[in-house]
């Protein structure tokens, strides 16, 4: 059965709809449930003789980490996620190869899909 349970969100509603399901096979597998959030950058870090640019990209990549920090912590504070008191992640990376790797890694049995 999985026991590591893996639900990718980015902010909007479409993937949270997986989390109930998520939550009902955590429940019949007492597994465990973890929310992530990739965190996409907007662009390249700048070139190192630009130390403005670089102190600019920087802060705006730490606000990115903070703000998806924040978005987990209010999804895993919901009443519904409760008892299943999901471990979350944020990490900055390409979304579909940072999932991939996570999966590729081991940490994960399953991966909540929000496609029909």
């Amino acid at each position: 059965m999985y026991q590591k349970i893996l639900v990718p969100l980015d902010g909007s509603s479409v993937p949270e709809e997986t989390i109930p399901n998520a939550l009902e096979l955590c429940h019949l597998s007492k597994g465990m449930l973890t929310l992530v959030r990739v965190i996409p950058s907007a662009t390249q870090p700048p070139a190192l003789y630009s130390m403005t640019n670089a102190e600019t990209w920087f802060t705006r990549q730490r606000q990115r980490q903070a703000e998806a920090e924040g978005y987990l912590a209010e999804i895993a504070a919901r009443p519904e996620l409760a008892e299943a008191d999901p471990r979350r992640l944020a990490i900055a990376g390409v979304t579909d190869q940072s999932l991939l790797t996570l999966i590729e890694q081991g940490a994960f049995d399953i991966l909540g899909d929000d496609h029909s």
